[in-house]
């Protein structure tokens, strides 16, 4: 399944992702996704079942990219952080659920599990006709039509007059300041998108070839450093989570310990990725998974334990809290990286930062057997690498409140002026 992930990727994808948009990718995905999930649970032979493992992961990255990408575009400046603040309390309970089907179908053969949990994705043959096309994209493409059709249905929803909304799309609405688009009732637009057409224009009529971005300086260190950082907190999230069972006796039961902390995790993260930006978030609560794993590594696993009475406790308090601040941290990195590229090459961009983020996840499973021949290694692996992504993200932009950037050299600009504006 990783190698699936990680493969999806290349090149070839790259043209498809570009030329159809996020749409159509991403219901393709998840047909795929749930055809593969189904037959998995039927294989006939070991080689079938890899085989539809390894689809089962292409199209489950192929869905996240393009589902996260596309709300991303959709959402206006300031409600950006409102998608991963849903998509964080969603996939919690999602692993809860997933821990009480595990439970429930203990006793039975695997393929009952395996097509319980592909019924969760039964909706797939109906996202065609509940999902839209990116605003966004459609103006890069010059699809102006679809878009008419799109900003009418948004204004019906939200009981705005359509024609006043398609004059405004027609006439100027497109240069209209945030509140006059408020005073109408359209603030649910996606903010400054018709930058998106001129910006195309100015990278040459859609003309974007891999070969140019590879050689773009600030395009390379983006990506550098935002793959850096999921890389870091993809290993150490699996990893601590491949490890939680050891957090109690019972299997399932240190399981749901491991994630029910990710709800006061999620909550943090609602109340402060846009009090104190993104970049703040991740470097503040890294350092803290940082400092909480090493020293709970340090308290259980030294002669300093003696001399600490509880000490079993206050690790395993400890072992919790640096989870929850690295929940938090990673929920900010998953915001933080595609509102970190611009339009023109955000498919790209994210791409490669997932393509790196899902070869973390094959050395995940490796921290267990790590963990029986020294169990301190995996927790100060971990903390370790955490302390070290405030130093990456400090090489970035912020993005909170920031318009996305549309093309490689709005990008530039945005890092010139943030550069300027930061205190000597």
């Amino acid at each position: 399944m990783v190698l699936g992930r990680i493969l999806k990727s290349k090149q070839k994808q790259f043209y498809f992702y570009y030329s159809y948009g996020r749409k159509v990718p991403y219901v393709l995905a998840n047909l795929v996704f749930f055809v593969a999930e189904v037959v998995s649970a039927f294989s006939p032979t070991y080689i079938f079942f890899i085989v539809s493992k390894f689809i089962l992961g292409a199209s489950g990255a192929c869905m996240y990219q393009f589902g996260h990408i596309q709300l991303l575009e959709l959402m206006p400046t300031s409600h950006r952080a409102l998608i991963e603040k849903l998509n964080s309390f969603m996939w919690t309970a999602s692993m809860l659920l997933l821990c009480l089907v595990a439970y429930l179908t203990r006793d039975l053969d695997w393929q009952y599990t395996m097509v319980i949990l592909a019924m969760f994705t039964s909706y797939a043959p109906f996202l065609w006709w509940t999902t839209d096309e990116s605003i966004r994209w459609l103006c890069a493409s010059k699809r102006y039509q679809e878009v008419e059709r799109i900003v009418e249905k948004i204004a019906r929803i939200n009981g705005v007059d359509p024609k006043t909304a398609l004059d405004v799309l027609k006439e100027n609405g497109y240069s209209h300041k945030d509140q006059e688009l408020n005073d109408i009732g359209l603030e649910v637009l996606p903010d400054s998108v018709p930058q998106v057409t001129s910006a195309v224009d100015q990278q040459g009529n859609n003309d974007i070839k891999l070969s140019k971005l590879l050689i773009n300086r600030r395009f390379l260190i983006v990506t550098f450093i935002t793959s850096s950082i999921w890389f870091v907190d993809a290993l150490s999230y699996d990893g601590l989570l491949l490890v939680s069972p050891s957090l109690h006796e019972d299997f399932y039961l240190g399981f749901v310990l491991a994630v029910v902390i990710e709800f006061p995790a999620t909550i943090l993260f609602c109340l402060l990725i846009n009090r104190i930006g993104r970049k703040k978030c991740i470097a503040i609560f890294h350092l803290l998974a940082g400092f909480f794993l090493v020293v709970s590594t340090v308290l259980l696993q030294t002669k300093i334990s003696e001399y600490i009475p509880y000490h079993y406790w206050i690790s395993l308090l400890l072992s919790l809290l640096g989870r929850l601040a690295l929940t938090t941290g990673y929920s900010s990195v998953l915001i933080f990286v595609p509102e970190s590229f611009p339009t023109s090459v955000r498919n790209i961009g994210f791409g490669m930062t997932c393509a790196v983020s899902s070869s973390a996840s094959l050395l995940a499973p490796y921290t267990r057997t790590l963990s029986r021949h020294l169990p301190w290694a995996p927790n100060v692996c971990f903390g370790v690498m955490c302390i070290v992504v405030p130093l990456l993200v400090v090489f970035l932009p912020e993005t909170r409140g920031l318009e996305l950037s549309q093309t490689l050299d709005d990008m530039e600009k945005v890092t010139q002026k943030t550069t300027k504006t930061q205190p000597q």
